[in-house]
Parts: structure tokens; sequence; C-alpha cells
């Protein structure tokens, strides 16, 4: 593999990085719904363990993200690991805010006010410990409180910019 020079854009007098989402597109992420008091949600990409002892994941949201305020204001969430049949969830909480509690049969009131939403392969509360500035997005660093997982639903897949299911090769 030769080393590829990608492109760096001149934005506001400044010359930035250059743009990752190509090359992170080719990586393959698992796909979550983080959800919180109001109810407000969106889809999430970025989930990642930080420690296992004691159990800490992060995962970011852009600055201008409305659901920013209420996980500042609340500092609790529902993280929701998504099943293999819930792309149409992940686009859903990706779109339209208005739209994403919209059908009351996808989700349920949980803990701390924050929704469960329905069918998902595992869910993690967390209690929301930091804020770090990182460029355009906030990185979240939370503590897991409680965690629940279905090993019978195998996990929806992100990866170059679709959503996908895993396929058994053996």
């Amino acid at each position: 593999m030769q080393p590829v020079a990608l492109p760096a854009r001149s934005h506001g007098g400044y010359v930035e990085a250059p743009d990752l989402r190509e090359l992170f597109g080719q990586a393959a992420s698992s796909t979550w719904i983080v959800t919180a008091r109001g109810p407000v949600g969106f889809t999430a990409i970025s989930v990642s363990s930080a420690s296992a002892t004691p159990p800490i994941v992060t995962f970011n949201i852009s600055k201008g993200a409305a659901s920013l305020a209420t996980l500042r204001e609340s500092r609790q969430a529902n993280l929701q690991l998504l099943s293999e049949g819930q792309q149409d969830l992940a686009i859903r909480f990706a779109g339209d805010r208005d739209l994403r509690f919209a059908e009351p049969s996808l989700w349920c009131p949980g803990p701390h006010g924050c929704p469960n939403i329905l069918g998902v392969a595992g869910r993690l509360f967390v209690d929301i410990q930091e804020f770090v500035d990182a460029g355009d997005s906030v990185v979240i660093v939370a503590r897991v409180t409680a965690a629940e997982n279905d090993p019978t639903r195998r996990p929806l897949v992100h990866h170059d910019r679709r959503y996908k299911r895993i396929v058994d090769s053996s």
C-alpha cells in the first residue's frame, strides 16, 4: 500500500486537515441510537469503549445538534445498539428530529426519562461525566451504570456510507 496524500482544504484563511470521511467510510462501525429526556435522540456511529474498569464509553455529537443542550442539562442517556433489521430506525434518527419519536410503537419510556428503542441488540445506560471540545463536534465521556444485551440479535453495521448486515463467511 502506497501512502496517498489526502487533499487539504482552505477555509476562512487557514488550511484545514484533510477530509477524513472517505477513509473512515471504509471502516465498519456499529450503529447506535442515543436517547435522552425530551425525548431527544440521534443516530451515532461513534460509540466506543474507553475503559473496562470503570466502564466508560465515548460518543460524538455535532456542536450544532439540537440534542446537545438536552444532554448537557440531563447528563444521562441511553445508548442503543441497533439490530440488523433496524436500518429504517438509523435513517429516521439521522433525519428530521420531529419524526424521530413520531411512531410510539418503536420505543417506550426508560430509566430517568430516557427513551428505550425496542428490538435493539443491546443497550447501555450512562451518566455523562465530561464534554470535550473536538473541532466541529463534542466528544462525550460517559460512565456506564447498567447494560442489557440480547445475544440472539445481530448488530447493524455502518460501512461505506450504508447500513449493512454482518454476513457469516464460515
